[in-house]
């Protein structure tokens, strides 16, 4: 037995955990994902009056899209903001691909006329027992986590609704030229 194969001796997810944690480690974005987790409460804090951090900022601060944020924490990114960000920086990829990049979560529209992004995370990779490891923030003011995709998102789980993506252009998006707390009331 080596290290990586201690299924015998650890719970379901604590060996989750474990693999999770060696993605973590391995990510060129281990520093900001490390310091989240430590303090995943933070999410749940507001960094200005009445606005907390969502699943957008936290991937754009993740990810490095968001370098001129004064707060040096994730904060909230609109969907619009974010869905520019995937036409203008990434491209759809497979899921081993898109390793360190983004996952989206689609939902159909109300009206019926197509879907929406609904949900956004930092996709880490595969685990050797096959689950799609994700750092997110499962709704505003919600503590950071690390989740198997099939955990977090059951309803989620078809190839009409989860996008992979990969950065091709990783370069701060974001700044407060183009971002205000306005925004964040849209």
């Amino acid at each position: 037995m080596n290290d990586y194969d201690r299924s015998d001796v650890m719970p379901a997810s604590a060996t989750f955990m474990y693999h999770a944690m060696k993605l973590v480690e391995a990510s060129p974005n281990r520093e900001r994902l490390e310091a989240l987790l430590a303090n995943p409460g933070i999410g749940t804090q507001e960094y200005l009056p009445h606005t907390v951090s969502n699943c957008f900022g936290t991937v754009c601060y993740v990810l490095g899209m968001d370098d001129h944020n004064p707060h040096n924490r994730p904060r909230f990114v609109h969907r619009y903001f974010m869905e520019e960000l995937l036409r203008g920086n990434c491209e759809a990829a497979s899921y081993k691909e898109a390793v360190n990049g983004i996952v989206s979560f689609l939902a159909e529209n109300r009206d019926g006329t197509g879907h929406r992004m609904v949900h956004a995370g930092v996709f880490l990779g595969q685990t050797p027992t096959k689950s799609l490891v994700i750092f997110h923030q499962p709704d505003s003011g919600k503590p950071f986590r690390l989740e198997g995709i099939e955990d977090a998102f059951p309803d989620y789980c078809d190839a009409h609704c989860i996008g992979f993506h990969r950065v091709v252009r990783p370069v701060p998006l974001l700044s407060d030229k183009n971002y205000t707390a306005k925004d964040a009331a849209r």
